[in-house]
């Protein structure tokens, strides 16, 4: 499974309508451009949201707004570390390109720093439709870009 899985959010989520400055699939993790163009985010950017749909270079995009508590299901990339139930707690960056994003379980930092875009709160969870499934896990959005840090 490719891309973030939208498992939980505010009921009053905000959703923006954004100019995509490059092709950006459903799911994508996206990222604004200092023009205001939307992006696919790239590992180690602040994540502005989630795209709810596909668009090209210089077509609209909707933009679910990422927010502190909201939660996505992930699938890990599992080369260098294998995902684990105890990366619960840990953080970890994302890797891959449009349509394509997985978690970097490389990247997990367990020591108490702030790194990592994404925070893990499970593993091989059940109900989702991957039941079983070791390399999923349910993770918060911890570097949400224009707040400084989402879980201080």
């Amino acid at each position: 499974m490719y891309n973030a899985r939208v498992v939980k959010k505010d009921s009053e989520a905000t959703v923006v309508t954004l100019e995509a400055a490059e092709t950006i699939a459903a799911n994508d993790f996206i990222t604004i451009l200092t023009d205001g163009e939307a992006e696919v985010t790239a590992g180690g950017e602040g994540i502005f949201g989630i795209a709810l749909e596909a668009a090209t270079d210089g077509n609209p995009v909707r933009v679910l707004r990422a927010h502190p508590g909201m939660v996505v299901l992930m699938d890990n990339d599992n080369v260098g570390t294998t995902f684990a139930d105890s990366h619960i707690g840990a953080r970890f960056d994302i890797t891959g390109t449009t349509g394509a994003q997985l978690v970097d379980t490389s990247t997990a930092a367990q020591d108490g720093t702030d790194a990592g875009q994404l925070f893990c709160i499970g593993y091989s969870p059940v109900g989702y439709g991957f039941d079983g499934d070791a390399s999923i896990g349910l993770f918060e959005i911890a570097e949400i870009q224009g707040l400084t840090n989402a879980l201080s």
